[in-house]
């Protein structure tokens, strides 16, 4: 649509309101409280989580089985205005985690994809590489020693654990670290007990030792192995879980050694969305609702 105007009016009024505008949108974005907020998104049986940093960079780790509740819980959180993301993260190859990103990628745009190597073995798989190449996303694979960061952030940094620089085989899971101002996050969604044995090899306590644990594989008792709870210490932990599931995840098992190491547990299949604010040495955690 053309649009005409007179020309006694001087071209700065005309540009006025798309300054203003534009000016209003970076300041709503640039939040003024420090905080770095995480949710955790209930997706019901896989994992997936929105990150947003003070200076309203955004970012999705892992999309859930489903397009719906991803598209809903990201939609939920951003501004209207604000439909591209930075950066979209697969920790795993696996189809819970890869189902709700095929469709994210259709509908928003996403300036890089960070993910773990894989050869694509099912059509989930096939349609993610397919979503992948078809972006406009600038894409790499990450391993242990890779730092993510963000413009003028440099308190925050997600660090990259696992899987090994050399020696990696295809499919092996991203173990990120996040670190702000003196807390941490470790989001171990991915990881299962053979993973934890070799990780625990490549590192040291204090590389591990974090306030939040993110649990893997949906709290079963294929990960989260005592030795792995001893050596990240965490105060809190988060299992993302579908009510019901056929699995009958989270384990008894694990959920007692997570109680009885002193960490607190949140659920998504009993809480529902948590959310994880960080701000200078200070951590909160909001359930949706409470058990």
């Amino acid at each position: 649509m053309n649009l005409r105007t007179d020309a006694t009016l001087p071209g700065w009024v005309l540009v006025l309101p798309a300054v203003m505008l534009a000016a209003f949108i970076a300041m709503s974005l640039q939040r003024g409280d420090g905080e770095v907020r995480l949710w955790v998104l209930d997706v019901g049986q896989g994992d997936a989580i929105l990150l947003q940093t003070p200076a309203g960079h955004t970012a999705v780790i892992n999309g859930g089985p489903g397009a719906t509740a991803l598209n809903s819980g990201v939609g939920k959180h951003l501004s209207f205005w604000q439909n591209s993301l930075d950066l979209a993260i697969l920790t795993t190859p696996q189809d819970d985690d890869i189902t709700g990103l095929v469709d994210l990628l259709a509908r928003r745009p996403v300036d890089q994809i960070v993910q773990t190597e894989f050869t694509p073995t099912t059509s989930v798989q096939g349609a993610w590489q397919e979503a992948v190449a078809q972006s406009d996303a600038d894409v790499s694979t990450a391993s242990r020693g890779d730092l993510i960061t963000f413009d003028n952030e440099p308190d925050l940094t997600l660090r990259v654990l696992y899987p090994p620089a050399e020696g990696a085989v295809e499919g092996m899971p991203l173990l990120l670290k996040l670190e702000y101002r003196g807390t941490s996050i470790l989001l171990a969604s991915g990881l299962t007990t053979h993973d934890e044995t070799l990780l625990l090899s490549l590192s040291e306590q204090t590389d591990l030792k974090s306030d939040v644990l993110v649990v893997g594989q949906h709290g079963s008792d294929s990960a989260t192995s005592p030795r792995f709870i001893a050596t990240v210490q965490p105060s809190a932990a988060i299992i993302s879980v579908g009510a019901g599931n056929r699995t009958n995840d989270p384990a008894p098992e694990v959920l007692q050694r997570l109680t009885a190491a002193g960490a607190k547990i949140y659920r998504t299949d009993q809480n529902g969305e948590i959310e994880i604010a960080l701000k200078a040495g200070e951590l909160t955690i909001t359930p949706e609702r409470d058990q």
